[in-house]
């Protein structure tokens, strides 16, 4: 595959289908429908004209706004949706637009973005330049912006941005509302600027500048009727309850099969069905409510522009080119025993709990970070009966994750045996869950065996997968592999793009070397997946996974239907002859010590207090920092280094003799 390819010759059908027909509403080429992602796969287009996709699904704009859950909380029997907040408030979906780490992953996003664009102009190689001149004249750009070598694409404000792809996840209800980005003119709000999230207000009236802001404000009363309360609200509950059925990609191992699009590509009815029911024919399907097509909306995401370096030679009639997997958290699932034996995400994922992986981070960091900001849904106009501070819900929903984790995955020592003076121990980790262990985005995730071995009551003999005070690795056997991870890098066609000063665009310390660790974490520009390890789930397809891009890598690495591993210690035992205590635990941390430092390192867009694009920090303990790297590594500092969950542990004594 040659570099270029990454930008195919297509470029302008491919890309421009991709970035601006999924604000079109019927206006685009049909031509366009032939390709990878296109207007078919959109949620409604924010201030565009009425139109359908090829599906004769409706794009038009949102009649009523979404509500905020505080108010959906009022309404109920016996108390019923008032703890079905509880339950929701507390979870890293109903805080997926409060995260510090999305907002800090999401700037250095924009910004590799933002450089890749640049870098193609900057580029000798001619196709690259028309690729970049292709991008803004599709846009409508090309007589907007301009560039010079030494300053660029200008104004950077106006140049797209991956944001749009983030936030329509991180934060629906705000991305209909057109929050994330004032629409530019009433007929063609195509994607341009104002993707840093910064627009989303915490709560509707919140005054940034009055004194005690968070408690005393002065809340205005919000048009529910066009205007949404759900900006700062995360996945609410008017996006599942509003959603229908979304438009569909084909399955590449089995045409017959449609899978979701992914990439945020939801549809969702125009009015508000709980008030109007019956008015619009697009009521919600309470079938799709219940179903993990819903799920896999947000669940797999997939980079609309580069195609991936990784050519698999182990499967038959693999497509010919494929755009670069970045999760394929129901991918897994679909192609697995589970959903032939109908277990589906929400089976297991309770609906409003949403039990996953993140822990340290809803305790105590988002409580720290967000404070009273929900205190507002307690005073006048609204006087919801909601708690105030949603602190309480952070700390049982922490819990109940630390607890959730520990079903995901079981353990068993397998083999011990003496080999001259080396005891060989075979651990075997099984994977539980209806999709690899662990999922989603991979950036920063890693599970691994803390194994040790004590001679009796005595001296340690072995330790591996043991952390330092800083979160690093320490100890072990070089060889030994400790680690279950994505790991995906950027290609030598993105490293040749140049910065203004003559440095590749992933040189983050300007050095004139592009290191291994640069290559690492810049997920929308990666183009090659290293080594995705984790193990998959119960009877997953092995040909399905790699068509569909939920590769497994190296290609061989776990034998279809396999949803276990194995992994041999050589522990010296110098003359020792007795019992060895053998202890092995599986452990999963959400952020590694290195992707908090990759952080703190590329993500230098300050807030807009500090002069930057990036959203306001809450007023509070963490409002010192002029960047959100800042606030997550104070977050996952104080969190004893984003304290890893112990998901499994396993023990045996060893007679050595």
């Amino acid at each position: 595959m040659k570099k270029t390819k990454h930008l195919q010759a297509r470029f302008q059908g491919a890309l421009g289908a991709t970035v601006v027909a999924l604000c079109l509403s019927g206006s685009a080429p049909a031509a366009l429908l032939n390709d990878d992602t296109t207007r078919n796969d959109s949620t409604q287009p924010r201030g565009t004209p009425p139109g359908v996709n090829a599906a004769g699904q409706d794009l038009s704009p949102l009649i009523h706004g979404f509500l905020a859950p505080a108010h959906r909380a009022q309404f109920s029997e016996g108390g019923e949706a008032l703890s079905a907040y509880f339950d929701w408030s507390g979870t890293i979906m109903g805080n997926a637009i409060r995260d510090p780490g999305f907002f800090s992953t999401l700037n250095v996003a924009n910004k590799d973005f933002i450089n890749y664009l640049n870098g193609l102009f900057r580029s000798t190689s001619a196709s690259d330049q028309a690729a970049g001149a292709a991008l803004l004249a599709s846009l409508g750009l090309d007589d907007e912006v301009t560039f010079t070598p030494a300053t660029g694409l200008q104004p950077e404000a106006l140049l797209p941005m991956t944001g749009d792809f983030c936030l329509r996840c991180h934060s629906p209800g705000g991305w209909l509302e057109g929050q994330s980005e004032p629409p530019t003119s009433p007929d063609f709000t195509f994607l341009k600027g104002q993707l840093w999230g910064a627009a989303f207000t915490e709560y509707p009236g919140h005054n940034p500048t009055g004194p005690g802001a968070y408690k005393t404000g002065a809340p205005r009363q919000v048009d529910i009727f066009n205007e949404s309360h759900t900006g700062m609200e995360g996945v609410s509950c008017d996006l599942c309850h509003r959603a229908t059925d979304n438009f569909k990609r084909k399955s590449n191992h089995d045409p017959s099969v449609e899978l979701p699009n992914g990439n945020g590509g939801f549809l969702v009815a125009r009015q508000d069905p709980h008030r109007f029911r019956g008015i619009d024919a697009s009521q919600p399907d309470e079938r799709f409510l219940k179903s993990a097509t819903l799920c896999g909306t947000c669940h797999d995401v997939t980079n609309p522009l580069l195609d991936t370096d990784n050519q698999i030679t182990t499967v038959p009639n693999m497509p010919a080119s494929m755009k670069q997997p970045i999760e394929r958290t129901f991918t897994e699932w679909y192609w697995s025993a589970f959903r032939k034996e109908g277990v589906a995400c929400q089976n297991c994922h309770a609906p409003m709990k949403f039990q996953g992986a993140q822990t340290w981070m809803l305790y105590p960091g988002l409580s720290t970070l967000w404070a009273n900001v929900d205190e507002v849904w307690t005073q006048p106009p609204f006087n919801y009966a909601v708690p105030a501070s949603r602190e309480m819900a952070y700390f049982t929903s922490a819990r109940r994750n630390q607890e959730f984790m520990r079903s995901a995955a079981s353990m068993r020592i397998l083999r011990t045996q003496r080999v001259g003076d080396t005891l060989r121990v075979t651990v075997r980790v099984i994977n539980n869950t209806g999709h690899k262990l662990p999922t989603g985005f991979g950036e920063g995730r890693q599970m691994w065996i803390h194994f040790q071995a004590q001679q009796g009551n005595g001296p340690l003999l072995y330790e591996n997968g043991a952390l330092d005070g800083n979160g690093h690795f320490v100890g072990g056997k070089p060889g030994v592999r400790a680690h279950y991870e994505f790991h995906a890098v950027v290609s030598e066609h993105t490293k040749s793009l140049k910065k203004a000063n003559g440095k590749s665009i992933v040189d983050s310390n300007d050095d004139g070397v592009v290191t291994e660790a640069e290559k690492d974490f810049h997920f929308v520009l990666f183009t090659e997946i290293k080594q995705d390890n984790r193990i998959p789930p119960r009877g997953w397809d092995r040909n399905a996974y790699f068509r569909d891009g939920a590769f497994v890598i190296p290609e061989n690495r776990y034998a279809a239907g396999q949803n276990w591993d194995d992994t041999t210690y050589e522990i010296p035992l110098n003359g020792y002859r007795g019992k060895v205590n053998v202890t092995a635990a599986l452990r999963y941390q959400t952020f590694s010590r290195d992707y908090i430092d990759f952080l703190v390192e590329n993500d230098k867009e300050p807030t807009v207090k500090n002069g930057g694009r990036a959203r306001k920090i809450p007023d509070g303990p963490l409002a010192a920092n002029a960047h959100w790297s800042g606030v997550l590594e104070d977050i996952w500092t104080g969190a004893q280094n984003g304290k890893p969950v112990e998901m499994a542990s396993v023990r045996k004594d060893v007679d050595a003799k």
